[in-house]
C-alpha cells in the first residue's frame, strides 16, 4: 500500500527532473544556435526570394529568355561559389579568435579578406565578359546564347563590390552578429529587386533591357550596398576597431589560411552546383520544356537549400566560438541540434510541395505561357526534389559541422565521389536507358546524397574523438 501511494510522487519528481534536464539543455544548446540560426534562415530566404524575383520577372519575358536566365544563373553559381567559399572561411576564423578573445587577429583576417576580394573581382571581370563562348562548346541553342551574353557582360560589373559586401558579411557572421547580417541583405535585396525591375522592364524613365536589365540592376545594387556597408563598418564601434587598424596590424597574414580552408569549400560549393548546371544542361539537350520545368522546381530547392547552409553556418560559427573556447562537449551537442532542425524544416517545406504542387509552380510561371508538357514535369520534379532537400539538410548540416573542424578538402572530395562519379552518370543512365526518363536524374540525386551523409558522418565521429 504505501509503495502504491508512493508512485505518483516518484512520478512528479522524474517529471520534474526530466523538465529540468530538458530546460538546461535547451539553454545551453538549442536557444544559442536558434538564436544564430534564425537571422541567418531570414537571410538565406530574402536572398532565394530576391532571385525569384527576378526569375519570374524574366519568365514574363518568355519561355527562352527564362532558360537563357537558368542557364546562365547555373553557369555563374559554378564559378561564384568557388570564390564565395574561399571568402566564407572568414567566418570560421573570426568566429575562432573572437572566441579566443584575440582582437590583432581578427583585424589581419579582416585586411587579408579584403585583399583577397580585390584581387578576384578584378580576374573575374575579365573573364566574364567572354564566358558566353562556353555556351557553344556545350551545344545549346545560340538565340539562348545570345541573350546569356547581355546578361553575362552586364552582371561582370557587379562582381568587386559584391566580394566586398561579402567579406564585410563573413565578418559580421563570425562575430556571432547574424541581426546585422540579415538587415544588411534585407537592403541588398530590396536594392537587388528594385533595380532589376526597372532595368529589366524600363521604369522611371530607364530604358526596358530585358535580359540584361537583370545583369545592371545587380551590378548597380551591390555598387550602393557596398558603399554603405563600409561606411558603416568603418563607423560602428563594434568594428571600426578591427578596419582602421588593419593596415597598421603586425599579426602574421592569414591569406593563406584564408585559401587553404575556404577554396576546398569553396571547390566543394562549385562540384555541387556544378552537377546541377551538368543536369540543367542534360535536361536542356533533350527539351527547353523540360529545362524550364527543373529550374522552376530548382528555385524552391535553392530557397530550402539557403536554409539548410544558413543553419551549416550557424552551427560552424558556434561550434568555432566553442571550440576556440575550449567548450568540446558542448561543441560536439551542437552538431545533433543542428542535423534535427535542418531536417524538421526541410519536411516543412517537402510536405507542401506533396500537398500543393501547382501552387509553387504557378507563383513562377504563368498558366498562359507555361506548356501542360512543361507543368506535367516540373510536378513530378517538385515531389522528388522534397525527398532530396531533405537529405541535402542533414547533409550540408554534417558540412558545416566539419568545417568548424577546419576540415573541408574531405567534403570536397566525397562531393566530387557522390555527385560527379555516382549521382551524374547514374541519372543520364537512367534518363536515357530505363522507363525513368528525366525523372532518373532526381532520384540519382538522392541516392548520391545519401551515400555522402554515410562518408560525412564517419568522417565526422573521427574528428570528434580527436578532441574530445
Amino acid at each position: 500500500m504505501e509503495i502504491t501511494k508512493s508512485w505518483p510522487k516518484l512520478f512528479n519528481i522524474i517529471i520534474v527532473r526530466l523538465m529540468k534536464h530538458a530546460t538546461n539543455f535547451a539553454k545551453t544548446h538549442v536557444y544559442p544556435l536558434i538564436e544564430l540560426t534564425i537571422p541567418l534562415i531570414l537571410t538565406g530566404l530574402i536572398q532565394s526570394f530576391c532571385y525569384l524575383l527576378i526569375n519570374i520577372f524574366l519568365a514574363r519575358l518568355g519561355q527562352d529568355i527564362y532558360a537563357a536566365g537558368a542557364i546562365v544563373t547555373w553557369m555563374e553559381a559554378t564559378l561564384i561559389v568557388i570564390l564565395f567559399g574561399t571568402l566564407g572561411s572568414i567566418s570560421v576564423l573570426v568566429a575562432h579568435k573572437h572566441g579566443a578573445k584575440n582582437e590583432m587577429a581578427i583585424a589581419a583576417i579582416c585586411r587579408d579578406g579584403l585583399l583577397l576580394s580585390l584581387i578576384l573581382g578584378v580576374l573575374l571581370f575579365y573573364f566574364y565578359r567572354h564566358l558566353a563562348s562556353l555556351l557553344y562548346l556545350l551545344g545549346q541553342n545560340p538565340a539562348i546564347i545570345q541573350y546569356a551574353d547581355q546578361f553575362l557582360k552586364a552582371l561582370s560589373w557587379s562582381l568587386l563590390p559584391n566580394f566586398i559586401v561579402i567579406v564585410f558579411l563573413e565578418i559580421a557572421v563570425g562575430m556571432s552578429d547574424s541581426r546585422l547580417v540579415l538587415v544588411l541583405n534585407l537592403v541588398l535585396a530590396v536594392f537587388n529587386t528594385f533595380f532589376s525591375y526597372i532595368f529589366i522592364f524600363g521604369k522611371l524613365g530607364m530604358p526596358a533591357l530585358g535580359i540584361a536589365g537583370a545583369g545592371w540592376g545587380i551590378a548597380v545594387a551591390q555598387s550602393v550596398a557596398c558603399v554603405m556597408f563600409a561606411l558603416y563598418m568603418l563607423t560602428h564601434r563594434r568594428y571600426k576597431k578591427y578596419l582602421k587598424n588593419m593596415m597598421g596590424n603586425a599579426t602574421k597574414s592569414f591569406l593563406w589560411e584564408i585559401i587553404k580552408i575556404g577554396l576546398p569549400q569553396g571547390l566543394m560549393y562549385s562540384i555541387e552546383v556544378g552537377f546541377f548546371f551538368a543536369v540543367a544542361l542534360c535536361m536542356g539537350a533533350i527539351d527547353t520544356s523540360v529545362l524550364a520545368a527543373n529550374q522552376t522546381v530548382m528555385q524552391y530547392l535553392g530557397i530550402f537549400g539557403s536554409i539548410s547552409f544558413a543553419i551549416a553556418q550557424a552551427i560552424t560559427v558556434r561550434m568555432g566560438f566553442l571550440i576556440g573556447s575550449k567548450a568540446f562537449d558542448d561543441a560536439k551537442k551542437v552538431v545533433y541540434v543542428g542535423m534535427i532542425f535542418a531536417a524538421l524544416i526541410a519536411s516543412i517545406g517537402a510536405v507542401s510541395y506533396f500537398l500543393k504542387p501547382l501552387f509553387f509552380i504557378f507563383i513562377i510561371f504563368n498558366k498562359k505561357i507555361a506548356s501542360d508538357e512543361m507543368i506535367h514535369y516540373a510536378v513530378i520534379f517538385l515531389l522528388l526534389c522534397g525527398v532530396f532537400q531533405i537529405l541535402e539538410a542533414v547533409r550540408i548540416a554534417l558540412f558545416g559541422s566539419l568545417r568548424a573542424l577546419k576540415d573541408t578538402r574531405y567534403s570536397m572530395l566525397t562531393s566530387i565521389i557522390c555527385f560527379w562519379c555516382i549521382a551524374l552518370p547514374v541519372g543520364y543512365w537512367f534518363a536515357h536507358y530505363t522507363y525513368l526518363g528525366v525523372y532518373g536524374f532526381w532520384l540519382a540525386m538522392s541516392v548520391g546524397a545519401i551515400i555522402n551523409i554515410i562518408l560525412l558522418s564517419f568522417k565526422l565521429k573521427s574528428k570528434m574523438q580527436l578532441i574530445l
